[in-house]
């Protein structure tokens, strides 16, 4: 994620999204609605035999809609945050409200439920880590290239059929917004490394074991051999098993 804008920069555009959503669908004449919006970005890869098999990135956003209109409830959503498309999503989405069997019990929580001003602050929350945005390339080639050397420095190479590692990095941003006085914004980071072996065992068993670790921190990950321990762990544990 480094050099780029992150995506918890994007959260006042989300915010107003999903606030222009819950006025057009009110507009509208619906009984009320929870429009959620969100963006997310990750970068994962994979590496084999001391090279990467496989480097993905993906980006991805969505406007959801809780619609509660006359009794009936439905939700729906969609990708395309422009404004035309806006307008025909909530168009949309009214008629299939409208066409569904009624169903009262449905409705968004009372006010008096919301405890905004009782709830923890972001910082007390530990979901984000804003410099997780200076991962690069190379630091997460670094960690899965370790995860994989780790295995395999610690298993009989005779033993070994294969060791997968994997690395991924991710942020995320949304903003909720509930038409009776909800708003609810958030973010969050997270890096997960994880190594999967397989091992001979006689002539036809392939036992296999994994293990895998996550933080919400740049520094918070567990080390490349407490990861390869435990996934030679889980499949040296499968070994002469029936």
């Amino acid at each position: 994620m480094s050099g780029e804008k992150k995506v918890t920069d994007n959260r006042e555009r989300l915010e107003n999204v999903a606030q222009k959503a819950v006025d057009g669908v009110m507009r509208r004449g619906a009984s009320g609605v929870r429009a959620r919006a969100g963006m997310s970005r990750s970068v994962s890869l994979a590496y084999r035999e001391g090279r990467p098999e496989r480097v993905e990135e993906s980006r991805s956003r969505s406007l959801t809609l809780w619609l509660y209109v006359d009794g009936r409830y439905t939700t729906c959503e969609t990708n395309n945050f422009a404004e035309d498309e806006l307008e025909r999503f909530i168009d949309t989405s009214l008629r299939l409200a409208r066409s569904v069997e009624v169903d009262p019990d449905r409705q968004l929580p009372d006010p008096e439920l919301y405890l905004a001003d009782e709830l923890p602050s972001e910082e007390e929350l530990e979901l984000y880590d804003a410099s997780m945005s200076g991962i690069g390339s190379e630091e997460r080639h670094r960690i899965a290239a370790e995860i994989e050397s780790e295995v395999r420095d610690r298993v009989d190479g005779e033993q070994v059929l294969s060791v997968e590692a994997k690395y991924e990095d991710s942020e995320g941003a949304s903003v909720l917004i509930n038409s009776n006085g909800f708003i609810g914004r958030h973010r969050g980071t997270q890096r997960w490394g994880m190594a999967d072996v397989s091992l001979r065992d006689g002539e036809d068993r392939r036992p296999s074991g994994w293990a895998v670790a996550g933080s919400r921190s740049r520094t918070g990950l567990a080390n490349a051999e407490s990861i390869a321990r435990g996934a030679i762990a889980a499949a040296e544990a499968r070994v002469g098993g029936a």
